[in-house]
């Protein structure tokens, strides 16, 4: 289904899903039950608990490189320090430029679309 669960759980959704089609449940039937189920697990909470976590380190990150850059280090300094400092190569497995470091996508001008600016180009 997608969601981290425990067997038990996994086991719980299929005995749900396969009552549901035995009963001729309509698709929309099937996903409010479906739905109903995973709050019961507090699926989504966790979900959302993960998401909230995720958005402030992002933001201590932006944070942590704004403090550094405005200290003069340079992008592969900074690259180098956030990398250790929230140990994200080894938590990830994927560089840190997908949480908005230097050379990653940013807003253009104005809120238009999102285009690629190197981290020099920011600097001007």
């Amino acid at each position: 289904f997608g969601f981290n669960l425990t067997d038990e759980q996994q086991t719980d959704l299929e005995e749900l899903m396969t009552s549901l089609r035995e009963q001729n449940a309509t698709p929309e039937e099937m996903r409010t039950a479906l739905q109903e189920k995973l709050d019961e697990f507090g699926v989504l909470d966790t979900r959302l608990d993960n998401e909230i976590a995720q958005t402030e380190q992002r933001l201590t990150i932006l944070n942590r490189q704004k403090e550094l850059r405005d200290e003069g280090y340079s992008w592969d300094e900074i690259t180098t320090i956030i990398q250790e400092e929230f140990d994200l190569e080894n938590a990830t497995g994927n560089s840190w430029d997908i949480m908005g470091g230097p050379g990653g996508f940013r807003h253009g001008h104005r809120g238009g679309p999102q285009e690629f600016i190197s981290p020099e180009e920011t600097d001007q």
